[in-house]
């Protein structure tokens, strides 16, 4: 609700496609390792997924600084999980922990400086 508060959900389905097309690639590699997490992993990719796209369609919809800040922080927050899950489920990564934080409070600051 905060992405689209000022302007109303968006449902323009043009930003929709490449966070569908995104949101599938991540499935098809996590969903084979999740066993008994599926069900709240597709739960999750779902809620990122919705709100991915009303901070695409705000982002580029409305002008000025806010509306771009707050699709910065998305994609990294987005990011941030992205790695989390691919390193709990599919295959440790090195420097995770790092990378994970790094995208996630860089996306916390851009949300916040957004409002």
């Amino acid at each position: 609700m905060a992405f689209a508060g000022d302007f109303g959900p968006y449902l323009g389905w043009g930003y929709l496609i490449p966070v569908l097309i995104y949101m599938a690639v991540v499935l098809k590699i996590l969903l084979p390792q999740t066993k008994e997490m599926t069900v709240p992993v597709l739960a999750y990719v779902l809620v990122l997924t919705v709100f991915m796209w009303q901070a695409s369609g705000r982002g580029w919809t409305l002008a000025g600084n806010s509306p771009a800040l707050a699709l910065l922080g998305a994609v990294l927050f987005v990011l941030s999980d992205t790695i989390l899950a691919y390193n709990r489920f599919v295959k440790a990564l090195k420097f995770e922990r790092f990378f994970t934080m790094l995208t996630y409070w860089l996306a916390q600051v851009l949300l916040a400086l957004s409002v």
